[in-house]
């Protein structure tokens, strides 16, 4: 008889033991369901091998707010689509497209997830849960104008350079931007701040990923060297893999738009002119958590932080990850290790030497210039 009614309170043990789990979760708020979506996960959809995604992912990930990004690649069409959908299903709260080759694939999915918010750079997408970013460079290209003229007085030139009575700075970008003329205007009026005699010259290659695009872009870098310009402005979405070379020991320097070059033509870039990312996104997500996100069509600018100028005086990425990533590019290429050492230490005394050009205050010095009334302000002839 004990023996039984031991085993019988057992049984009923083993019982409430597997059941308590169940109730549990039957008096679970239902609030509660929803909480890994109301913390914001999310995710980035690139293209394969784009620069844009690459940055964007990268800059992301660097940001405390967007470590645990969950970054996809896939190609614009049925591919994407099939991933939107996927990562829309698995509850993600926050879903960004890098690229406006994405625009359909959104146009497509976002209305069956009213719950999700959508983010889409360079294209315009109507939706309640879905953010447009177009970045508006053309303040900070005014300041890259201005930096331009400026810093003539504290580069090292070349001899023929120094001594021209109007010296020359080119801009170039390419033909399949839409806002090329704006571009090239507010970075002509930047250069007109500085009351200098300089005069701006500008070509524009063909479509990204066209053949033409590099010899095109050779053509108007041999123009801007033959005129002794002692800085180039240029679009970063240019394919520029020969530029460094192209540059060579020359007194010429860059300026870079879009996206930040400086490892691609490590020592000769003043500044690039960027989109921030993780600035852009953090309030999209904080009104996505809140639930008060309403769809919008967002200019960030350098007047809202937005854009602005990155590694201003020079590369400022740590020597470890530079010499790492150039060590990579260059045992590709040659596997002489004592060369590749020299070419490093090069490269480095080449970012070192510029960083060191530039006045501790350029910031202020350019604000002081963008100050300055327009009264009576000659835009020099582009040419």
């Amino acid at each position: 008889m004990y023996f039984r009614r031991s085993r019988q309170l057992m049984v009923l043990f083993a019982l409430l033991s597997l059941s308590l789990p169940l109730l549990l979760s039957g008096c679970r708020n239902p609030d509660d369901s929803a909480a890994d979506h109301v913390q914001g996960r999310v995710a980035l959809i690139i293209k394969p091998a784009d620069r844009s995604g690459d940055a964007m992912s990268a800059r992301l990930l660097r940001s405390d707010a967007f470590k645990n990004l969950h970054v996809v690649t896939a190609i614009p069409g049925l591919p994407a689509e099939e991933q939107l959908r996927l990562l829309s299903e698995e509850g993600y709260l926050m879903i960004v497209a890098s690229s406006p080759d994405f625009a359909l694939d959104v146009t497509i999915v976002a209305p069956d997830f009213p719950e999700t918010v959508y983010v889409i750079f360079g294209a315009i997408v109507e939706g309640d849960n879905v953010a447009s970013v177009l970045p508006d460079y053309t303040e900070s290209l005014k300041k890259a104008g201005v930096l331009a003229a400026l810093a003539a007085d504290y580069l090292p030139l070349a001899d023929v350079q120094q001594h021209q009575p109007q010296k020359t700075v080119s801009f170039i970008t390419t033909a399949a931007n839409p806002g090329r003329n704006e571009w090239e205007q507010a970075f002509a009026e930047g250069v007109a701040r500085v009351r200098k005699p300089v005069s701006v010259i500008s070509g524009a290659t063909a479509q990204t990923g066209n053949r033409g695009q590099r010899s095109n872009l050779d053509q108007l870098i041999n123009k801007a060297l033959q005129q002794n310009a002692y800085l180039i402005c240029i679009d970063g979405n240019i394919t520029m893999d020969q530029m460094s070379e192209r540059l060579g020991e020359r007194n010429t320097y860059v300026i870079g738009i879009e996206h930040d070059i400086s490892v691609l033509v490590p020592g000769k870039v003043v500044t690039s002119v960027i989109a921030f990312p993780e600035l852009i996104l953090l309030p999209i997500l904080e009104d996505a958590r809140q639930k008060k996100f309403i769809g919008a069509v967002l200019t960030p600018s350098d007047k809202t932080g937005g854009v602005g100028f990155t590694n201003l005086h020079g590369l400022t990425i740590s020597e470890e990850e530079f010499l790492k990533k150039s060590n990579n590019e260059q045992q590709q290429q040659q596997p002489d290790t004592k060369s590749i050492r020299e070419l490093n230490y090069m490269k480095m005394t080449q970012v070192l030497n510029l960083r060191k050009t530039l006045p501790w205050n350029i910031e202020e010095l350019l604000e002081e210039q963008l100050g300055t009334k327009d009264d009576q302000l000659a835009l020099p002839e582009v040419r």
